[in-house]
């Protein structure tokens, strides 16, 4: 099996977020996560993750699908998480979106 890779984009609003993942699945072989509302001013964080190449295509194609209609707070990718990392990826609180 190989290690995957996190990619996460934060971005102002729901839709936005939205259109992040939308983007971002149609652009490369990634699995969504999902998203978790932050605690501050209406951001909110898109998780997935993928083989390194495809999550790095993800977060291009979702910040400028994002940019053309709405903000991006911030965007990463960790290259080769550890397990843990990704396990702390999936927290409870997720949810999945339905794109």
């Amino acid at each position: 099996m190989s290690v995957q890779s996190l990619g996460m984009i934060e971005t102002v609003g729901l839709t936005a977020a939205i259109e992040a993942a939308d983007a971002a699945i149609k652009s490369a072989n990634i699995v969504l996560i999902g998203y978790e509302l932050t605690k501050s001013n209406g951001v909110i964080t898109v998780k997935f993750e993928g083989e390194t190449s495809a999550v790095n295509t993800a977060i291009s194609a979702g910040c400028a699908a994002v940019s053309r209609i709405g903000e991006v707070y911030s965007h990463k990718v960790v290259s080769r998480s550890d397990n843990e990392t990704s396990d702390a990826s999936y927290a409870d609180d997720d949810v999945t979106l339905l794109v």
